[in-house]
């Protein structure tokens, strides 16, 4: 186990939970990502492969976890070496960068000084329906932050509202 930790490579799912520092799966995870995908997507500005990743990802712990994935992690998914973490990760991680390739192609196009109102609006329903499904325990509410939040981080990025400049 120490030398998969020493390696970056604690996040595969190869040692479990009983890992000598336990929460440094997600370091691993980012530094496996940002080599393996993130890397060579922005180097050939791959959006179709950047929103493949993302989907399937997405429907991969869908599939085995469920809506609820935050204790999702070092657990094996597929096969031996593609954790729940890497999945996460995956999605995570390429989504930031298919809404900054959004940003660069909106933020231009749009007039932000007409838009005000309507986006402060827009911020405060999305930050409000937010944390509402953070808060619920109630079934399929729980897959929604992750969408939403995407959502709310490309709106007060392309069209700032009070809120967005407050914040």
């Amino acid at each position: 186990p120490f030398g998969l930790n020493l390696l970056l490579l604690q996040g595969l799912g190869l040692i479990g939970s009983d890992a000598w520092n336990f929460p440094s799966w997600s370091i691993s995870v980012e530094f496996l990502v940002n080599i393996l995908l993130l890397y060579p997507v922005v180097r050939y500005r791959s959006r179709i492969a950047a929103g493949l990743i993302v989907i399937v990802s997405i429907v991969a712990i869908l599939s085995v976890q469920g809506p609820v994935f935050d204790l999702f992690n070092v657990q094996p998914a597929y096969g031996v070496i593609l954790s729940g973490g890497l999945l996460r990760g995956s999605a995570g991680i390429l989504l930031g960068y298919l809404l900054y390739e959004a940003w660069l192609v909106l933020s231009p196009r749009i007039d932000k000084t007409r838009w005000l109102l309507p986006a402060t609006l827009s911020e405060i329903a999305l930050c409000g329906l937010l944390l509402f499904c953070l808060g619920t325990d109630r079934p399929g509410w729980d897959a929604l932050p992750a969408p939403l939040s995407a959502v709310l981080i490309l709106q007060m990025a392309t069209v700032p509202g009070r809120l967005a400049r407050l914040l």
